[in-house]
């Protein structure tokens, strides 16, 4: 069986991290993922050579360029030519075009839902309307979040009911607590006794990393207790970095940029922080869990879901300074307290929250979408003769 997964970039974010290793994951269970992506070819670097998707498992990246044809006959072409059996598309304003690919192609469709951004959500009434009008005619819808299922539900006027919610998954055999933490400090070149404060995603407005720089800004003699350590490309021209400058005098900022492998700072760091104004499941949330690290987070989007406030981490309001500057300080001076929450997040999440149940559940899915059939014709291994 092979699934087209059609995605707008090819890149290091979280929803392109989570699809490479859902998909290492499918084909263990018989499911060849052939990713296409809409963009350019240089956003499929430096990332795409080093996913294991693309280097262990043939799943292969294609791209339209202004001189081929319309995207969705593009589109069409490849589910024809590969063979596909389903297309996946993950992204709001890709869904009107690959559900036309898909009845060209006649194969089924399912939508994947990972949140509104601001773009989305002012983008003009009759792009919002197309968008809408093909979600609600996919064979399936997913959403990673019982919280985006409800946003969805709302906005398409769709039963929350015809709406799977499946949820990201994290490896924990690659994500799991370190041996030694003072050796991971110790290799990213960590000589003093400052606790770590980790933030990872890109950084951008609706990441909320200027809020951590505040909150750390009003903790007391913070230059000589804390080190602040940001991982995620920079979209923000260096406007996080000056106002650390001016905010954080004397305390050691690290901004890492991109990296392949975020687990050295997971491993060396003391506590995660995930300040987002605006989320739909937090794929870093779960990785900090999953090594051991007591979290912090903004209640929004589907991040509940997996923080229980006390039990698993600490939940804050979105955008409140005052209030993550009081969690961070209560964590900082309470070790045993961060113990106890990073040892119960990452039982929950080696419960709950693996790559191995997520990828059964879209295993699932596939097969029942395939067995059905699509509305207008047979799938494409069918016509073409294949098994």
């Amino acid at each position: 069986m092979t699934v087209c997964q059609f995605i707008g970039r090819w890149s290091r974010g979280g929803m392109e991290l989570q699809l490479a290793a859902q998909a290492s994951q499918l084909a263990r269970l018989g499911i060849r993922s052939l990713v296409a992506s809409s963009r350019e070819p240089e956003t499929l670097t430096p990332s795409a050579p080093e996913l294991p998707v693309c280097a262990d498992h043939q799943a292969t990246t294609h791209h339209a360029t202004v001189r081929s044809a319309t995207l969705r006959d593009w589109l069409t072409s490849l589910l024809r030519d590969r063979q596909a059996d389903l297309l996946h598309v993950r992204g709001v304003w890709l869904v009107a075009d690959a559900l036309d690919a898909a009845r060209r192609a006649d194969v089924p469709i399912i939508f994947s839902f990972h949140g509104f951004d601001d773009a989305s959500r002012a983008a003009p009434w009759w792009r919002r309307w197309r968008w809408r009008r093909a979600a609600t005619r996919c064979d399936a819808i997913v959403t990673v979040s019982r919280a985006t299922r409800r946003e969805l539900a709302a906005r398409i006027g769709l039963p929350a009911g015809r709406i799977h919610v499946i949820y990201n998954g994290v490896d924990t055999r690659q994500f799991a607590p370190p041996a030694d933490r003072d050796a991971a400090r110790t290799r990213l070149g960590w000589s003093d006794d400052r606790l770590a404060i980790l933030c990872v995603g890109s950084l951008m407005p609706v990441k909320g990393q200027d809020l951590l720089i505040e909150a750390l800004a009003r903790l007391p003699n913070a230059a000589e207790r804390s080190r602040l350590i940001f991982v995620g490309a920079d979209y923000m021209n260096g406007a996080l970095k000056r106002l650390a400058t001016a905010r954080l005098p004397g305390v050691p900022v690290d901004f890492v940029g991109n990296a392949a492998d975020v687990c050295p700072w997971y491993r060396a760091a003391d506590l995660f922080v995930a300040p987002s104004r605006s989320e739909g499941l937090s794929n870093a949330i779960l990785e900090a869990q999953a090594c051991g690290l007591p979290v912090i987070a903004t209640a929004v989007g589907g991040t509940p879901e997996i923080v229980q406030h006390e039990k698993t981490g600490i939940l804050i309001p979105a955008a409140d300074v005052g209030r993550l500057s009081r969690a961070m300080l209560d964590l900082m001076n309470n070790p045993r307290l961060r113990e106890r929450l990073a040892t119960a997040a990452r039982r929950e999440v080696t419960t709950r929250f693996t790559l191995d149940s997520a990828a059964e559940a879209y295993h699932r899915l596939y097969r029942s979408l395939i067995s059905q059939g699509p509305p207008c014709g047979p799938r494409a291994s069918d016509r073409q003769g294949g098994p």
